[in-house]
């Protein structure tokens, strides 16, 4: 009866069924709740109910470490040894690397990897799979600065939704560089890779905007279209390009209305600093798996003071600590290296957060 199954939990409840009547072992079936697991996250699937279950109980069978494919590909991460393995683990870390090889070429290692039990097949796969990850993050940023660069051509005051499109663009990571451009500027976004004859495009929106439901009403320019309420992918021949491009900024405006949406942050509940504590931590780790659906929860503490001096860590992470009653917390701000210079030591400021224990070495 749970409708929101990821293919590989349909595959799971298949697999059920031949239990009962040829003799499966379920010792075996359970034991592979890690790979349900896996593929649930990593298809983005809301982390309710049933699915919920199978994240839960796969990520205990995860953190036995006993597929060598991903222990082999945790070790090219910049995972801490000795961390438990949660389900951010399996969105950041583990299925960028697997879908690599699947955007850049053919994807059947990435089956061998999880189906080996032999530590040096796994590694060298998950080198080569890391590898793959590597390039799709040099081809998707190189995608995202052209993208960036046709979007200062036009007046984004005026547009509400964004349809882009080149001969040059890799159709393996277009999806994700349309991710990123809605994060950046909160528009429904679909990208295109032009090609003779039929063209092939993805697509992510934002909420409020269904964006599978706009293209049924504009399938008269496209070959093929599937997709959720808030992701797609469709074909369309070149010569229709443009007339989908002003169709569908149309249907944007018309169902979200001219004025751009600002972004919303929702704050779960106001909690003082001086009232979290490792209880409260692991009070709201009985809450998990986080994800899509069930979202970590997020805290607001307000009139906190910046102590010492900010510093960019990573790549451009953002690292701080605050003062707040009596209390000292350090934090980080993931992502957040642009917003360095907004912060003033001994300034006043609001901050939601999310608060975790870190671990180092155990």
């Amino acid at each position: 009866p749970f409708k929101n199954l990821a293919g590989v939990g349909v595959v799971f409840k298949l697999c059920q069924g031949l239990e009962k009547t040829s003799g499966l072992s379920r010792n075996f079936l359970l034991w592979n709740l890690d790979l349900v697991a896996l593929g649930t996250v990593a298809d983005v699937m809301p982390l309710t109910g049933e699915n919920r279950v199978f994240t839960f109980l796969g990520l205990k069978i995860i953190n036995e470490n006993r597929r060598p494919g991903i222990v082999s590909l945790l070790k090219n991460s910049r995972f801490k040894k000795g961390q438990q393995i949660q389900a951010w683990h399996i969105a950041f870390l583990i299925a960028p690397r697997i879908n690599a090889l699947g955007r850049l070429g053919e994807a059947g290692e990435a089956v061998d990897l999880l189906c080996t039990y032999n530590n040096n097949e796994a590694d060298s796969i998950a080198a080569k799979l890391d590898n793959c990850n590597i390039e799709r993050k040099k081809l998707q940023e190189k995608i995202y600065r052209e993208a960036l660069g046709f979007l200062n051509t036009f007046n984004l005051d005026e547009i509400t939704g964004i349809v882009l499109s080149s001969e040059k663009w890799h159709e393996g990571v277009i999806g994700i560089v349309a991710s990123k451009i809605v994060d950046e500027f909160n528009r429904p976004t679909i990208l295109i890779v032009e090609k003779d004859g039929v063209c092939r495009g993805s697509g992510r929106s934002i909420p409020g905007f269904n964006i599978t439901a706009s293209l049924k009403k504009l399938s008269v320019f496209l070959e093929e279209y599937g997709g959720h309420d808030q992701a797609c992918g469709l074909s369309i021949r070149k010569e229709n390009i443009d007339s989908f491009e002003k169709a569908f900024k149309e249907e944007v405006a018309e169902k979200l209305g001219k004025e751009i949406a600002q972004k919303e942050l929702l704050i779960d509940f106001p909690i003082a600093l001086g009232l979290i504590d490792e209880k409260l931590v692991k009070d709201i780790e009985l809450l998990s798996p986080f994800g899509i659906g069930n979202p970590k929860p997020v805290f607001a503490a307000l009139d906190v003071e910046l102590a010492g001096t900010p510093n960019i860590v990573g790549k451009n992470h953002l690292k701080f600590t605050i003062k707040g009653e009596g209390r000292y917390i350090s934090c980080i701000g993931f992502s957040m290296g642009d917003k360095l210079n907004q912060l003033r030591n001994g300034e006043k400021f609001s901050i939601a957060y999310s608060p975790f224990v870190d671990e180092w070495n155990g």
